[in-house]
């Protein structure tokens, strides 16, 4: 039996990104830090490409901040296509179901100053969102 099945539990790094596909649909992307211990080693941490099409996951990805804690539910996709160097591929988990686990990011600021990346982060005072935000 196979099985392609996905939990990524980490942190957003970025706002998600949009695109909109000449067939009208949208590719929403994202990318989840995820930390690997080790014992007795400093820990590695790898970053993961996210990927939805669907408009109701892609509604729930939109609110997320960098920073934010994020459950990703899927599956492990590699795409095939032709670059200025020849062809490639790339691997991302494209998300069959999402989830807010904890608030940390800082919202965007309006006032001019230092980019979101060079402010100092704290907890933020908005509550989780318990649920689990499903595509359609």
């Amino acid at each position: 039996m196979d099985v392609n099945e996905i939990t990524l539990v980490g942190r957003m790094s970025a706002p998600a990104e949009v695109m909109p596909l000449p067939s009208g649909d949208s590719r929403t992307t994202w990318r989840v830090i995820v930390r690997a211990e080790r014992e007795g080693r400093r820990p590695r941490f790898d970053v993961i490409d996210c990927v939805t099409f669907d408009p109701g996951i892609a509604a729930a990805v939109a609110g997320w901040r960098a920073d934010d804690v994020v459950g990703v539910f899927g599956a492990l996709r590699r795409r095939f296509f032709t670059g200025r160097h020849g062809k490639a591929s790339h691997v991302e988990v494209e998300a069959r179901s999402v989830r807010l686990i904890e608030r940390r990011g800082t919202p965007p600021s309006r006032e001019k100053g230092p980019s979101p990346a060079r402010r100092i982060r704290t907890l933020g005072d908005e509550p989780a969102n318990p649920g689990v935000e499903r595509g359609r």
